[in-house]
């Protein structure tokens, strides 16, 4: 089945514009954690424990469809050198006047992984504003692009990464579970509001807002490694609630039920960033024709920077179905033709297809447009 980078990218760039005005809720599965999944996609169960699955995809709850963007906070300094425009006092909003060139780049392999990561960003930037609570545990707004910690300077909590997990907010790190009580259940100004402990999941312990007596306008969970935060007047507790069940295997992860993606993150792995999506592809393909290839049911894509002005990509896609012939995964679809080194394949008769490269400059790269 040949990749499109045209319409991979399109289905990608939905989903993170999805996710800039809330999915949470959207994308949820049954309470009891079952989905439809189809038995064709049923997985036997994959052993988190062994290494073998990045450590993020464990936070993916069952759903119907699946959007996860991982970054490692301390990567932003190289992904911010690639940016210019005037970014105001807000380093992270991914706001439009701030144009980054792996974003703009013709490579998928560049512009696939960090159109995930600006629209995580902005997620991250859009909830802080709107919300009472979250900007008393991380700071999305700092100006400083060196800092490598998302957690608030004043705080002993350490946070070195964000994810955003269909449309629920994760921030994982080294969490100073008494520190985080203390600063959620009282308040220092009239304007911050005062967090209800109510209830645990394994060693998290969960906290709602519910002023208006309504239900949980805001919801945390806090654990010693990790801080959980969905706001919304009706499922805020119910999206916190998916995804520390699925960390703490009390739930069915994605990955558990459907094993093809459970290959997309296993193939591209623990990338510093991380932008996976499976599901429909709700874009316009009526004027397709037989020449023309489908688009992905799922991807993952991740880059890393290597600290020495270099940079590596991986990327997996999966198909429907095969035609049983080679797989168009090469530079003509828009994959890897930047790169220093590139390699391609495909398996299970071209429904599943796969990128890795490598680039020694990369800033010299996307100046001369190779």
């Amino acid at each position: 089945m040949n990749l499109n980078r045209r319409d991979v990218l399109q289905f990608g760039s939905a989903a993170a514009a999805a996710s800039t005005v809330g999915l949470s809720g959207c994308l949820s599965g049954d309470d009891d954690g079952a989905t439809e999944t189809g038995d064709e996609n049923d997985a036997d169960g994959l052993d988190w424990d062994d290494g073998d699955y990045p450590s993020y995809g464990s936070w993916l709850p069952a759903a119907e469809d699946a959007m996860l963007v991982s970054i490692e906070w301390d990567a932003l300094e190289d992904l911010e050198a690639f940016e210019a425009g005037d970014r105001g006092e807000s380093s992270r909003n991914g706001s439009e006047d701030v144009e980054n060139a792996l974003v703009a780049a013709d490579d998928g392999l560049l512009s696939l992984p960090t159109t995930g990561a600006m629209s995580g960003l902005q997620t991250l930037q859009l909830v802080d504003y709107s919300s009472r609570g979250l900007g008393r545990v991380v700071d999305a707004t700092d100006a400083d692009s060196a800092r490598d910690d998302l957690a608030r300077d004043d705080l002993e909590t350490s946070l070195d990464r964000l994810l955003v997990v269909n449309g629920t907010i994760v921030c994982t790190g080294d969490v100073e579970t008494d520190e985080l009580e203390a600063e959620l259940t009282t308040s220092s100004f009239s304007y911050d509001p005062e967090f209800d402990p109510t209830d645990e999941i394994g060693e998290f312990a969960i906290y709602e807002l519910d002023e208006a007596g309504v239900g949980a306008t805001e919801t945390f969970a806090v654990s010693p490694d990790a801080v959980v935060y969905s706001s919304g007047s009706d499922t805020s507790r119910s999206d916190v609630v998916r995804v520390v069940e699925a960390k703490t295997g009390e739930r069915n992860r994605f990955a558990d039920e459907i094993e093809r993606f459970g290959w997309l993150l296993e193939t591209v792995g623990e990338g510093e960033i991380v932008f996976a999506q499976y599901g429909d592809d709700e874009t316009d393909d009526s004027a397709e024709t037989d020449d023309e290839p489908d688009a992905a049911d799922g991807f993952a894509s991740a880059l890393t920077f290597d600290g020495d002005g270099g940079a590596s990509a991986e990327a997996a896609l999966v198909f429907t179905d095969g035609d049983g012939g080679e797989s168009d995964v090469d530079e003509d679809e828009g994959f890897g033709h930047s790169a220093d080194d590139v390699e391609f394949g495909d398996e299970n008769e071209s429904q599943r297809g796969t990128v890795s490269a490598t680039w020694d400059d990369l800033a010299a790269t996307l100046e001369t447009g190779d």
